[in-house]
């Protein structure tokens, strides 16, 4: 009952975000496949040890795009075998002992579906954070021994099989190296009474675009809910891009909120056409002079630079996950 109220929670939560009309997605899905690291807290009672094993992940996900920025997406994954230990001592009433220790071994297959809010929009790098639930088919054999101080008194195996679902949160990002393919970082602890596993990993993956075809040789009025009014006068917008050349590259923000970086393309008498710089080529704008709220040129970087910001913002983000990882594991004694 429980996990059914976990996936119809994550169902309506596309619902409710389209509840106002939003224009059709870059990308309508994307696949991933990763690996990484597993983590389960296997306390078994009257365990004497570290209850935190670890083991190797593996995983293919699938995501679909309601919006830009929200995505529902499923992963099938197995994660690695990951162990336990109990030990328990008895008194008698003769005052000798016996002793009991059980060993776990448990395997894992998983099915994850998940909701994502992704950061920005036509980029290189994308954060973002996830919730969802983890179901998980787990198989638990188990070795058990009984021994006293004259020797092993009974031993026995046995295999136990259950489901589970455990609710997840998680950070991540992707990074793009070329118009749709990506590498993709993330880490996500789950909760069964108590944060009791920890996945992080890394993939590579690739984007499908969606229906729509984008123009570029037609420019597009820039979008607006409003359409305010600028608040420079119209002259000085028309007489400063006038000084402008062709091909230039520019920051522009209009009266509404609306902010691009991009090529100049012409100025006319109402307004300029600017290309938009951004990952997937997307139409080209005409900007109203009396919609311009900042019009000054960008200094262009390299494309080492662009490469560099990535690697950076890959490199930080993978460090903030370490980070993150150790924390836990001191907290947990792992």
């Amino acid at each position: 009952m429980r996990c059914a109220t976990y996936v119809l929670l994550l169902l309506a939560t596309p619902a409710m975000a389209l509840a106002q009309p939003v224009s059709e997605p870059l990308s309508r899905a994307d696949v991933a496949v990763s690996a990484g690291w597993f983590s389960a807290d296997r306390a078994v009672p009257g365990g004497c040890c570290s209850s935190w094993s670890s083991s190797l992940f593996k995983g293919v996900s699938g995501g679909f795009y309601w919006t830009d920025h929200l995505k529902t997406q499923i992963e099938i994954a197995a994660p690695g075998p990951t162990e336990g230990y109990g030990f328990e001592s008895q008194r008698l009433s003769n005052g000798s002992y016996i002793y009991t220790s059980e060993e776990h071994a448990y395997r894992d297959t998983r099915f994850s579906i998940g909701q994502v809010y992704q950061f920005g929009r036509n980029a290189t790098f994308h954060p973002f954070v996830l919730a969802g639930v983890d179901i998980d088919r787990e198989r638990d054999d188990v070795s058990r021994s009984v021994s006293a101080a004259a020797g092993l008194l009974q031993e026995g195996r046995s295999t136990q099989a259950s489901t589970r679902a455990r609710p997840f949160a998680g950070v991540g990002f992707k990074a793009y190296f070329s118009e749709r393919t990506f590498f993709t970082g993330e880490v996500k602890m789950d909760y069964r009474n108590r944060f009791d596993q920890m996945v992080w990993k890394g993939g590579i993956g690739i984007d499908f675009p969606s229906r729509r075809r984008v123009t570029t040789g037609r420019a597009t009025p820039a979008a607006s809910h409003e359409r305010p009014r600028g608040e420079d006068p119209v002259e000085l917008w028309r007489a400063y891009a006038a000084h402008l050349k062709a091909g230039a590259l520019v920051d522009v923000a209009t009266a509404g909120g609306q902010q691009m970086m991009g090529e100049l393309v012409e100025v006319d008498e109402a307004g300029i056409v600017v290309r938009p710089r951004t990952r997937v080529a997307e139409p080209l704008r005409h900007v109203p002079f009396d919609r311009l709220e900042r019009l000054a040129l960008h200094t262009e970087s390299t494309g080492a630079d662009r490469v560099g910001a990535v690697a950076v913002g890959t490199g930080v983000g993978a460090g903030v996950f370490m980070t993150l990882l150790m924390v836990v594991l001191t907290h947990f004694g792992g």
